[in-house]
């Protein structure tokens, strides 16, 4: 055995053939890795509890959405959100969003809010375009992207609390 790697290593084409059969494949790993790693966090999504139908296609997006988005987008950056700040922050401009609640600490508001429309539940297109597109966006135009991805928890048939984080100060 150790004669026949002597003799594979002995010329240098197969000293170079051998090594690209070594690095190559790791190389890609490597690479595969990194751009895994460097998804923008709107396509990322968590499902905490529950599978979620997936929609086939996207809304258009309604009248209270586009306001909300063209609000965000001209919205002077706030400062420092507290508690309350935060609840306003998502209650204006993610009006599908209700049942809010938030806690602070020094850096990050954690939120957790029921989606529903006028009271009802969201059907699955609107319920995946709002957490895969709408709420990214609009955080994202009010200064307060999320830190990380949104968390799903089902709390009953078409019932599910969304639970997110925001920097307390805007970028």
């Amino acid at each position: 055995m150790m004669k026949a790697i002597a003799d594979l290593l002995a010329t240098p084409w197969r000293l170079v053939a051998a090594t690209a059969v070594v690095l190559v494949p790791g190389g890609l790993v490597i690479w595969r890795s990194h751009t895994e790693a460097t998804k923008p966090v709107r396509d990322q999504v968590t499902v905490v509890s529950a599978p979620l139908k997936e929609a086939g296609h996207r809304l258009a997006p309604n009248d209270a959405l586009s306001d909300a988005l063209s609000d965000a987008a001209t919205m002077p950056p706030p400062g420092l959100l507290d508690t309350d700040g935060a609840n306003q922050l998502v209650t204006r401009y993610l009006p599908e969003l209700r049942e809010v609640h938030s806690e602070c600490d020094a850096e990050v508001c954690a939120i957790s809010a029921e989606p529903s429309a006028a009271g009802q539940p969201l059907d699955d297109q609107a319920f995946s375009q709002l957490v895969r597109d709408d709420m990214p966006a609009i955080l994202a135009r009010a200064g307060h992207g999320l830190l990380e991805p949104i968390q799903i928890e089902e709390l009953g048939p078409d019932q599910y609390r969304l639970r997110f984080r925001i920097p307390r100060q805007a970028h």
